[in-house]
């Protein structure tokens, strides 16, 4: 479950980066809209927004300055996109994305 359904090009992490909606990704072959399942994409946001907030605030607090609770937030947010790519293309978290077996 990897591929996009109108032109077969496999999805990338960079695909995943650049969409600005996780539910919506865009292919890069044909523009065609990518959608994840809403369940599964709303258990993923449920899960990660709390977390990057406490990485930000252990961070924060470990540190002394917000700047370096910002970059562990952002390096878990990098990292949970990346859980989150591997579960599409898995087909853990479903979408309309077709397998590259014919």
């Amino acid at each position: 479950m990897s591929n996009c359904p109108s032109c077969s090009k496999k999805l990338s992490f960079l695909n995943l980066l650049k969409s600005s909606n996780p539910m919506r990704i865009k292919c890069s072959g044909c523009k065609e809209k990518i959608t994840i399942k809403g369940f599964h994409a709303i258990i993923a946001a449920l899960i990660v927004v709390p977390l990057s907030l406490v990485a930000l605030t252990i961070g924060a607090q470990a540190t002394g300055s917000g700047g370096a609770g910002l970059v562990v937030a952002l390096l878990f947010g990098i990292v949970a996109e990346f859980i989150f790519y591997k579960l599409v293309l898995s087909g853990t978290v479903k979408s309309n994305l077709v397998s590259n077996e014919i």
